[in-house]
């Protein structure tokens, strides 16, 4: 995964050395292979949950998507979505961030979308000093409406596949860029990118405008 967390924090030592020791001592790292593999098999409309959580820009409503598409994946285990604001966020310029707490036995590991990485909380909590804003527990949001209404199935729109494939794949200023790119390839193979493509060409040609006498239709 790309450098982006030690990059921000970098230049400043004492946050420095708590990163580097909890990643000696294994307490921070990347998402799960498995967690990494359902994201791929989910889908936020037309685009795998991999995809979007790497490609899209943090805000307010795109948040709230990873949220949706990373609970879902983490179903079956113990966990609580939170609310609230990070140094990172605030680093960003974000009002308010997530992230999801996940208890295994005693030890409780954070799911970051910022830095898309996963830290025992000891140490998210020396790092980011998160204030807490709300906590809402699994079962709370498996009851909600919009679970029921969401499928997170595959959604073949070629528009809107290459709308979201052309942004990713030429926003260098994506601090994942790098993976992202190896994400898009396996993305591509997965859906046969080819035969999309030439469905995109042809929905294209429908789409031209058609001029007369009278102007624009």
């Amino acid at each position: 995964m790309d450098n982006y967390y030690y990059e921000l924090i970098k230049d400043d030592e004492h946050l420095l050395k708590i990163f580097k020791k909890g990643i000696e001592e294994d307490a921070i790292g990347l998402f799960d292979p498995q967690l990494f593999t359902k994201l791929r098999s989910v889908y936020y409309s037309s685009i795998s949950g991999i995809l979007y959580l790497l490609g899209e820009d943090n805000n307010t409503n795109s948040l709230e998507n990873k949220m949706q598409i990373l609970t879902y994946v983490l179903e079956g285990s113990d966990y609580t979505l939170v609310h609230g604001i990070t140094k990172t966020a605030k680093r960003k310029g974000l009002d308010v961030t997530s992230w999801i707490e996940v208890r295994k036995g005693r030890h409780i590991w954070i799911y970051d979308v910022l830095s898309m990485l996963k830290f025992d909380k000891r140490y998210f909590d020396l790092l980011e000093c998160p204030e807490e804003h709300r906590r809402i527990h699994n079962e709370v949001i498996r009851r909600h409406p919009i679970y029921a209404e969401t499928s997170f199935k595959y959604d073949y729109v070629p528009l809107i596949i290459m709308f979201f494939l052309n942004r990713y794949e030429h926003n260098k200023d994506n601090p994942f860029y790098e993976s992202l790119q190896g994400e898009i390839k396996r993305y591509k193979d997965d859906i046969h990118y080819h035969d999309v493509a030439l469905d995109y060409y042809q929905e294209v040609k429908t789409l031209k405008p058609v001029y007369n006498e009278e102007g624009l239709h």
